[in-house]
This record gives structure tokens, C-alpha cells and sequence, in this order.
């Protein structure tokens, strides 16, 4: 197994993430569940080629690899960091892709020289970090004159959704051990199952969203119309509330100041819009186009 170069003291903001992971290895994976959902939204939200071989990709936040995995297969050679240790599940998991190279480091002080890439991916991190603002302008340098970056964010709520949300719970869960919460999650999940998967049977969306609100549990597959058993729906759920409940950080924001990122920024072909997290931002820097772009 390679070495993974580290710029992060083991002591950081992000050090839920690296247990939920480590809970969590393979629950996102494509390519062991079955399903295609990683595949479709970094490819709907990105709108890169499909073949990318001769370009440097920068995965900025990458978690325990979901992303990853479909990146690597682009032909790309790809360089994904992360603060926390889910690093060492992501190198687990995609080690054997030889194009691939994964770092730990804070996406606030990118350990990547600036400059040197292609294309910069951040999904699903910019606001788990303390300033979202700030840690999107230590993306922008990373890449060549002509180079493309994608990222998505939380979509800010309204004040009638964020009170009935997970939200109302943050101001507790995140000051608690993340073991604890994960264990109260688990258990939370699995009392509510039977009652939460009978809403979801009603008619319309009423026991949907009763679910959603009340038990804080998504009926993510069967809305899409995805077959997948009970036992790894009811996984997703306990992993996607630890993902809600533990972060030391949850800041999501508006469209319009996604927007103003971009144009202060000064990046081109910007494109920031509602998307499957919340907000999907794309943009180029200014200058030669990349000859495979999208």
C-alpha cells in the first residue's frame, strides 16, 4: 500500500468525518451498491468529458472516495486531499489506480502547488469549513489559464424548513462525541424503521415529509424509483444522519452569494445554480481552453 503524505495535524475540525468514514467505507461506493448515483451527479454536475486522459485533476475534499473512484476512471491523473483521515479509506479503496494520488490537507491551505491543474473538484465540503468564502478562494489558483472548476454546496433554507429540519438539533449534536451521536443515530434509525417506511406508503408527499421532518429519515431510493434491499436503506439512513448531525460545520448558502464567489473571483463561463446538493457553481479561468473540454 502507498504512503499517504500528510499536511494536517491529527487534531482538526474535520475529525467527524474520518470516524463516519471509517463507519461508513463503502455505503457511497457505486460500484459495491449497485447503483449509479456518484457516476450521474459528478458527470450532471461537473459536465466534464467522460475521457480526460492527459489532464491533473485536484480533488479538494474527497472524503472517502466516491468521487474518486469516478474520477480515476476518467484516465485522469487525479490528486484528492482531505483533511480528515477518511484519506486512508479512500487509498484502501482506489489505491490500485495507479493515476491517482491522495494527500491529506486542509482545503483552506491546499498542499498542491498552485497553477498545476486542469480541473479542481470540490463536492460536498465547502460548507463544512469555518469560512465557505474563504476556503473557495484557496480553489481558484490551483488551476492553469483555461482550466475548469466545479463545486457544490448546502442550499440555504427558509426559516420555516430550517425549523424542521435536522438544524434544530445541530446546536446539540455537534458539542457531543461524534461516537455518541453516531451510536444514537444507529439506534434512533432503526426504533423509527417500521413506523418511518409505513409514511412512506401514504399517498402524496404528506407521509414523505412527515417522515423527513419528524424522524429526520429520507426516503432517498424509493422516490427515484431504485430498488435496493432494506438492510442497506436503512445503512443510508443512519449514515446520512451522521453525516447531518455530527459536522463541527454546516454553513449553507445562497445562490446569489455563490454567485458573487465566482465574480469576485474574476472566472469565466460561470454557471452557479440549484443542483443535487443544494448549489452547483461551475466557471473557467480566464484564458487558452482546454482542447477536450465539455
Amino acid at each position: 500500500m502507498r504512503a499517504i503524505p500528510r499536511f494536517a495535524p491529527a487534531e482538526n475540525y474535520a475529525q467527524s468525518f474520518g470516524r463516519q468514514w471509517s463507519h461508513f467505507p463503502r455505503t457511497q461506493y457505486d460500484r459495491h451498491n449497485g447503483l449509479s448515483l456518484y457516476h450521474d451527479r459528478f458527470f450532471r454536475a461537473t459536465r466534464w468529458p467522460a475521457r480526460m486522459e492527459g489532464e491533473v485533476v485536484v480533488e479538494a475534499g474527497c472524503g472517502p472516495g466516491a468521487f474518486t473512484s469516478i474520477a480515476v476512471e476518467t484516465g485522469a491523473t487525479v490528486v484528492s486531499f482531505d483533511l480528515s483521515s477518511a484519506v486512508d479509506v479512500n487509498l484502501r479503496e482506489n489505491g490500485d489506480y495507479r493515476n491517482l494520488c491522495v494527500v491529506q490537507g486542509d482545503v483552506r491551505r491546499p498542499p498542491v502547488r498552485a497553477g498545476n491543474f486542469d480541473r479542481v473538484l470540490c463536492f460536498g465540503v465547502l460548507q463544512h469549513t469555518p469560512d465557505p468564502a474563504a476556503s473557495f478562494r484557496g480553489l481558484v489558483p490551483l488551476m492553469k489559464p483555461g482550466g475548469s472548476l466545479a463545486i457544490d454546496c448546502y442550499l440555504e433554507l427558509s426559516t420555516r424548513r430550517w425549523w424542521t429540519s435536522y438544524y434544530r438539533w445541530r446546536w446539540l449534536t455537534k458539542r457531543l462525541p461524534p461516537a455518541l451521536v453516531h451510536a444514537a443515530c444507529r439506534a434512533w434509525v432503526v426504533a423509527s424503521w417500521p413506523i418511518v417506511t409505513a409514511l412512506w406508503k401514504l399517498p402524496g408527499d404528506g407521509g414523505r415529509n412527515f417522515a423527513r421532518y419528524v424522524f429526520l429519515i429520507r426516503d432517498t431510493f424509493r422516490r427515484k424509483g431504485l430498488a435496493v434491499t432494506p438492510a442497506f436503506e436503512r445503512e443510508w439512513a443512519v449514515m446520512q444522519l451522521v453525516d447531518q448531525l455530527t459536522p463541527r460545520f454546516d454553513l449553507p448558502q445562497t445562490i446569489d452569494g455563490v454567485r458573487a464567489w465566482f465574480a469576485q473571483a474574476g472566472l469565466a463561463e460561470v454557471d452557479v445554480a440549484k443542483g443535487d446538493n443544494g448549489i452547483v457553481g461551475r466557471a473557467r479561468m480566464p484564458g487558452h481552453r482546454l482542447a477536450n473540454s465539455a
